[in-house]
């Protein structure tokens, strides 16, 4: 239970602050957002937001981890907030991959659109500092992922879509995606299906490339720590 706290790289407090600094950074971005003008229900219909609010819920919930781990002494949380933190974790590792590659492969027009400096950072800002958490945590903490844990990202997308057509149907906003309105709404219902099933194999696709990062870290620092082993009982023979 305590190595999932930890990380094979950093200090545990390093681990620490850099959750914290993240938090930090989120929270402006999302602040700065709100104040340059940004509504609410125009800012959740958009699968990168909250994607980035999921991001901020578990960097808070990893910050408090880290707190209570490293200035409280507490290495064992109850089974429920250990399952919330799973989940978090499990969305977190995939949900901003997903989002980065639909960006960067089928709304490059939305990025080539803006004209202004400021449009530009509020269009690279989350995509590229929400990937780089991701991978943060994936590559430097010890937290695991498990092949079950595959059904978070897809629920939390579907939960996404279900919103979004709820949203076009009852307030009557429009597609937050253009492709959202050429398969929800311009095509036929098997076009739809097609869609969506292909959607979530796509999530389920970088669920388990996540998923074979973390094991390829796991095997790669249990390797290290033989061979420094190896490396140390090699000094202590040579120096009897």
């Amino acid at each position: 239970m305590t190595n999932r706290f930890q990380s094979h790289i950093l200090s545990s407090k390093g681990l620490f602050f850099a959750r914290l600094l993240f938090v930090c950074w989120i929270s402006f971005y999302t602040i700065f957002t709100f104040t340059n003008g940004a509504n609410f229900v125009n800012y959740i219909r958009f699968f990168t937001n909250m994607s980035w609010i999921g991001q901020l819920i578990y960097m808070l919930t990893a910050s408090f981890v880290s707190y209570q781990f490293n200035y409280m002494g507490k290495k064992v949380f109850s089974q429920k907030f250990m399952y919330f933190y799973d989940v978090m974790f499990a969305c977190t590792s995939t949900v901003p991959v997903v989002v980065t590659i639909v960006y960067w492969t089928m709304l490059l027009n939305d990025f080539n659109s803006k004209t202004t400096s400021l449009g530009k950072f509020l269009a690279i800002t989350p995509h590229a500092t929400n990937l780089m958490m991701t991978l943060f945590e994936i590559l430097l903490n010890r937290q695991i992922l498990t092949k079950q844990g595959v059904v978070w990202p897809v629920l939390a997308v579907i939960l996404y879509a279900t919103m979004t057509v709820v949203l076009r149907v009852v307030g009557n906003y429009s597609w937050p995606y253009p492709f959202m309105r050429v398969f929800f709404e311009e095509s036929p219902l098997w076009v739809t299906a097609l869609f969506i099933v292909g959607f979530a194999v796509c999530v389920i696709i970088v669920y388990f490339a996540m998923y074979g990062l973390v094991q390829m870290r796991e095997w790669a620092f249990s390797k290290k720590q033989v061979c420094e082993a190896d490396i140390e009982l090699g000094k202590n023979t040579v120096q009897q």
